[in-house]
């Protein structure tokens, strides 16, 4: 590599630096819309082979109180073949629940 061409390759690579970093300080952010609350209700189907099938329903709210807030519940039952009971499982997920303000957060999950 010549001195000439690396001279001109470290040029290049501080303008498209500097350049970037220009359209960084006056790049405008858009506005977000607003959350709308919002849920939904699904069935949740799967298999595991040569050990158990499974079914189940789940439901979440999104948006609650105009917020990033979320609320999941799964409920799922199944059927083991090669154990002597069947299984149940239940899932809740709490997510950025705001407390005191709206950096601070609550999630729960279990």
């Amino acid at each position: 590599m010549t001195p000439l061409f690396r001279g001109g390759l470290i040029v290049l690579l501080l303008l498209f630096t500097w350049i970037s970093s220009a359209h960084a300080l006056l790049f405008e952010r858009r506005k977000t819309f607003d959350s709308e609350i919002s849920w939904f209700v699904y069935p949740v189907v799967g298999t595991i082979p040569g050990v158990q099938d499974f079914y189940g329903l789940g439901g979440t709210v999104s948006g609650i109180g105009g917020s990033e807030s979320d609320i999941t519940v799964v409920s799922l039952r199944g059927k083991a073949e090669y154990f002597d009971d069947d299984f149940q499982i239940d899932i809740l997920s709490i997510f950025d629940i705001p407390l005191f303000t709206d950096h601070l957060t609550f999630t729960w999950f279990s």
